[in-house]
């Protein structure tokens, strides 16, 4: 009889030890991934976006609060997300702009967040246009793309201005953390593009989601990146698959590359850049800390007039 309950009782933990694991996993690897993959990749509002009939309006009174004049306008994206602009120029009369700077704001932001540049750049006698990337302020759009829809954004913007006569040359692309990337992605295929400054890009999928994990403080479970990815890529329909080091592309437009984190720059994404780009085309050097420094140094990478 003692044999015959051990025997059971082993029966028991055995049991009970499978469930225990099997719950433990769907909690770690399925409920717990869907609910932080939104609030790391999706913007904090996002459920007023369900409605596709809701938008915000285009309002330019931050920036006409600071001294600024910007024109407003919209472009929408190849999947109809509408993208909220501003146009700035000199109001000097008959002032022809020597270029144009299209600034992409840093992750968590929106365009207000680069205010500090545009007189510095209107004062190198160049046209301005920023813009609030999908799913951030003004624009639509529920989750971000890790730069590689943004790219797309950012080449149907440039196609607008180009169309409407608003895009004099040369054009310098300017983006910070995601929109680094989207300048970057946009530069290998947009040929209307003369210069790009990247400040902080991530240069592939793999290091935007293990950024994104270390920004929200998420757990670190077996396999993280591949699992938080995966499940990104079906809570926000990603449309590609996760891209690491071996598929980062040469840069052939010039491009001054600036990396916040020292680790970084010793890290293997930017030596992969660095070893497959033109010594000629391609800058990279640690960004500044300070925040007057930084838009000195991105100022002078830009050109003076």
């Amino acid at each position: 009889m003692a044999k015959l309950m051990s025997k059971k009782t082993k029966e028991i933990v055995q049991t009970s030890t499978v469930i225990v694991l099997a719950v433990l996993f769907i909690i770690f690897y399925v409920v717990y991934p869907l609910i932080v993959i939104p609030n790391m990749t999706a913007r904090p509002d996002r459920d007023k976006f369900d409605d596709p009939e809701y938008a915000v309006p285009n309002d330019p009174s931050f920036f006409t609060q600071i001294g600024l004049a910007p024109d407003t306008f919209a472009v929408m994206s190849n999947d109809n997300i509408r993208l909220a602009a501003l146009y700035f120029s000199s109001p000097q009369p008959n002032s022809i702009p020597k270029g144009t700077a299209i600034i992409l704001h840093p992750d968590d932001t929106d365009r207000t967040a680069i205010a500090d540049l545009i007189q510095p750049m209107l004062d190198n006698g160049l046209a301005v246009v920023i813009y609030d990337q999908r799913a951030s302020g003004k624009s639509g759009g529920k989750f971000h793309y890790a730069g590689n829809l943004e790219a797309d954004d950012l080449t149907e913007l440039i196609s607008w201005l180009s169309i409407h006569g608003r895009l004099p040359s040369p054009v310098a692309v300017i983006g910070f953390e995601t929109g680094a990337d989207a300048a970057i992605n946009a530069d290998r295929n947009e040929n209307l593009i003369s210069k790009v400054i990247s400040i902080d890009p991530a240069l592939t999928t793999s290091k935007w989601m293990n950024r994104r994990m270390d920004r929200y403080g998420v757990l670190s479970i077996l396999l993280p990146t591949m699992t938080y990815f995966w499940w990104y890529q079906k809570v926000c329909s990603y449309p590609d698959d996760r891209t690491g080091v071996d598929d980062i592309k040469p840069l052939e437009t010039p491009a001054l590359v600036l990396v916040s984190d020292p680790n970084e720059l010793a890290g293997k994404e930017i030596a992969r850049l660095r070893s497959i780009s033109s010594p000629e085309k391609l800058q990279i050097e640690l960004s500044p800390t300070a925040k007057e420094e930084l838009y000195r140094r991105i100022i002078s990478g830009v050109g003076s007039k």
